[in-house]
């Protein structure tokens, strides 16, 4: 039996019970709250060892974060002099230049698709790709086709958790499962910021992995709009503006 994943907020659980009322297993996302992690040791060895690695890549704000306010309680920014290092978004290229840290590549957001690409354009060649080791702090929830593409390359790829996402990660496993082996047939957005929300509790600016084998639904196109930022290719929610005229059109996204 497949399920609709929805949000978690007081708003949209009305829909939820629409959807329920047609029979509808409904599962809502964790709440998103960002904290350190339960165990900083991964990290901390990470951080000791810098001098190992060639590249570090901050793939959000977030990252860029967390892995600074461990750094600086272990190090100084000085440290990281021979390091290479690509940033993602404007606000984690402001974070790092704000810390006195060189950025060598800053890519805008929604660029994660072109990390491969930019390091391979800064280097020259994709086959001095090869055997250099590259940091990538994150949540640890999925991993980035990037990571793929240069261990593909060559690359030692070092995946570390410098932050969690929610504070129920047994939830957020439960659900990742169901979505890589397709127990979640549609993901519904009902607002902008539920598709942001939804992405930082996964700890990414690219869902078309996560979600491609699940329909996205949006209640307009204001939110669309933003799941298609996020690389999903979303169907509108059509109908009357009713609970259960909008359930009845996520149901029929189900097949």
């Amino acid at each position: 039996m497949t399920s609709v994943l929805i949000s978690p907020t007081d708003s949209d659980r009305e829909l939820a019970l629409g959807l329920e009322r047609l029979g509808i297993r409904v599962i809502a996302w964790p709440e998103t709250k960002l904290s350190e992690p339960e165990d900083s040791s991964g990290l901390d060895q990470a951080i000791q060892d810098l001098f190992g690695y060639d590249w570090l890549i901050l793939k959000n704000e977030r990252a860029a974060e967390y892995f600074l306010r461990r750094f600086q309680l272990l190090n100084q920014p000085a440290a990281m002099d021979d390091l290479r290092l690509l940033t993602i978004g404007e606000s984690a290229t402001d974070r790092l230049v704000a810390a006195q840290v060189h950025v060598d590549i800053s890519l805008d957001r929604f660029s994660v698709g072109k990390v491969f690409a930019a390091i391979e354009a800064y280097l020259g060649s994709s086959t001095t790709i090869s055997g250099l080791n590259f940091l990538v702090p994150n949540a640890n929830i999925s991993r980035e086709a990037f990571e793929e593409e240069l261990e593909h390359a060559g690359a030692r790829v070092d995946s570390v958790t410098a932050y969690r996402t929610t504070p129920d990660r047994n939830k957020l496993t439960q659900i990742y499962a169901l979505l890589i082996g397709g127990g979640i047939g549609c993901v519904t957005f009902t607002r902008p910021s539920g598709v942001g929300e939804f992405g930082q509790l996964f700890d990414s600016d690219d869902l078309s992995r996560l979600l491609r084998g699940a329909e996205t639904a949006c209640l307009n196109e204001h939110t669309a709009d933003t799941a298609s930022a996020f690389g999903l290719v979303p169907r509108m929610i059509r109908g009357g503006p009713s609970i259960p005229d909008l359930a009845a059109s996520i149901r029929s996204l189900l097949g």
